[in-house]
């Protein structure tokens, strides 16, 4: 191959792309891999939150151009979506967060508190975030104002004679959701 040894970036414009006929969807994933082998920074990759089929690449007229042949060369009807750039965050120093939330149910005052801390990875800006959980509370609070906090720290849900703490498993998928929306951004 000639181009061995060459990086490729990963594509920084990205856009959906659909056919308009099902009947062609056999032509249409040959052409998208005819297209990607003779472009290597042409990426067709499915998205799997929508079930759409992403064209990625290094430009928006780099994806035009790679709709304008599907259309020339094999004759098929295809439409790009709204086209995306990529960009790319990371966190780059350690933040403790902590947020006091108060609801009123019926007649009773229920407080909650939670610190999480996310800090950057020693081992790089693509390597996974760090996500804990320093402390959480929960109060449910009586006509006066005061009562008995729930102190722990793990996660818990509820609040005074209601708290529940969440299992570990239920716990990690709550911070790895926090981190997989850090990673990815808003």
């Amino acid at each position: 191959d000639p181009l061995d040894g060459l990086t490729i970036p990963k594509p920084v414009f990205t856009g959906a792309i659909e056919i308009e006929s099902a009947a062609d969807e056999e032509a249409f994933q040959e052409a998208l891999e005819i297209l990607t082998r003779d472009d290597p920074s042409l990426t067709v990759t499915p998205d799997d939150e929508t079930g759409q089929l992403v064209l990625g690449g290094m430009g928006e007229l780099h994806l035009e151009i790679a709709i304008d042949r599907l259309r020339s060369e094999f004759n098929l009807s295809c439409e790009l979506g709204r086209v995306r750039v990529a960009y790319r965050e990371a966190v780059l120093n350690s933040l403790t967060f902590s947020d006091t939330f108060e609801r009123v149910v019926g007649a009773a005052t229920y407080e909650g508190t939670i610190s999480l801390s996310i800090k950057p990875s020693v081992n790089g800006l693509n390597a996974p975030l760090e996500v804990v959980c320093n402390s959480a509370s929960a109060i449910k609070k009586n006509k006066k104002g005061s009562g008995e906090a729930k102190q722990s720290n793990r996660l818990v849900l509820g609040s005074g004679d209601a708290t529940v703490q969440l299992t570990k498993d239920q716990e990690y998928a709550l911070l790895e959701g926090v981190r997989v929306g850090a990673s990815r951004g808003p």
